[in-house]
C-alpha cells in the first residue's frame, strides 16, 4: 500500500492510490477522521510566529498557518516531521529546498521569508497563498478555455524562471499549484527540486 497524503485545509481529505474517491468521501462526511494529532497545536510559537492551525500534513513535511506578530500578517510554517529531524538526508533536503526557493524571485512562485530552528526542528517561513489548488479547481469540472490558457501561461512563466536559475521542480502537479481568488498562480513545494548548477545569462 502506498503512503497517504493528508491535506487539512478547507474540506479535509485523505488521498491514497487505488481508493482516492472512497477516502475523500469518507473524510468529507466525517472531518474528525482526517485530523491527525498535530505535534504543534495552535498557540505553539516558532520565534515571533504563532501557530493558528494545520494546513497540510504529509510524509516528509508538515505545514501550518501562523501569525507573524511583528509584521501583523499570516504566513505558512513548513517543518520536518519529528521522526525525520535526526536524519542527515532529510535535513540536507530541507536545507536544499530553502536555498532553492531563496534563489527564486518571481510573482508566480511562493516566496520564502525566513529559515530558522525551534528546539532542533528546522522550519521555513513561507508566503501564505490564499485560494484553491489547481487540483481542487479541476475537481469541480473543466475550466473555461480562456482561464485554462491563462493558468497554463502563468505556470509556464514560473517554470521558465526556475529553469533560468538552474532549478528543476521535479514534482510539478495540480496539487502543487495554488490559484488565488484574483486568478494569480503560485507554484509551491520545491522540496524535490534539483539544481543543474547553471543559469541563463541575464541581460
Amino acid at each position: 500500500m502506498t503512503g497517504i497524503t493528508v491535506r487539512t485545509k478547507a474540506g479535509l481529505r485523505f488521498e491514497e492510490e487505488g481508493s482516492k474517491l472512497a477516502l475523500c468521501r469518507a473524510m468529507s462526511s466525517n472531518p474528525s477522521l482526517s485530523a491527525p494529532r498535530s505535534p504543534f497545536p495552535p498557540g505553539t510559537r516558532f520565534g515571533p510566529f504563532e501557530v493558528l492551525g494545520p494546513l497540510g500534513v504529509g510524509g516528509m513535511s508538515e505545514v501550518y498557518q501562523a501569525r507573524d506578530a511583528r509584521l501583523g500578517r499570516d504566513v505558512a510554517i513548513k517543518v520536518l516531521p519529528p521522526g525525520l529531524t535526526d536524519s542527515p538526508e532529510y535535513l540536507a533536503r530541507f536545507e536544499r529546498e530553502a536555498r532553492v526557493v531563496a534563489s527564486l524571485n518571481h510573482p508566480n512562485i511562493a516566496a520564502l521569508y525566513a529559515v530558522d530552528d525551534r528546539d532542533g526542528v528546522p522550519y521555513l517561513v513561507l508566503e501564505l497563498v490564499p485560494g484553491q489548488t489547481l487540483a481542487e479547481l479541476l475537481e469541480a469540472g473543466p475550466l473555461p478555455l480562456v482561464r485554462a490558457l491563462d493558468l497554463c501561461r502563468q505556470i509556464a512563466d514560473a517554470v521558465e524562471a526556475a529553469h533560468a536559475r538552474g532549478v528543476v521542480h521535479r514534482d510539478l502537479k495540480p496539487s502543487n499549484v495554488k490559484v488565488t481568488p484574483s486568478g494569480m498562480v503560485k507554484v509551491l513545494d520545491f522540496g524535490g527540486a534539483s539544481c543543474t548548477g547553471t543559469s541563463s545569462p541575464r541581460t
